[in-house]
């Protein structure tokens, strides 16, 4: 079971690998990390290769709103996570 779900909402965040990777590197419990990133360009090359981690690109200008999305995996809870802990 997964303890943590983390959930990132990033715009145009130059950080956002090192954040993530910072993330994943100071628990020793199992965490999983959902990346909504309003970029303008679509940056899951940069997050293939860590574990866990799940990227989801998001048209910048797109009618639905942070608040909409972050909500969307919220609700969801598909990974049946104790926590939640949400970065905005």
């Amino acid at each position: 079971m997964i303890l943590v779900n983390a959930i990132i909402h990033s715009y145009k965040n130059p950080n956002l690998l090192s954040t993530v990777e910072r993330l994943l590197g100071s628990t020793s419990q199992p965490v999983h990390i959902s990346i909504l990133d309003q970029h303008p360009m679509d940056r899951t090359e940069k997050f293939a290769h860590l574990n866990n981690v799940f990227y989801e690109h998001k048209f910048w200008d797109h009618i639905d709103g942070p608040t909409w999305f972050k909500e969307e995996y919220i609700f969801a809870n598909t990974h049946d996570a104790k926590y939640t802990m949400l970065f905005t």
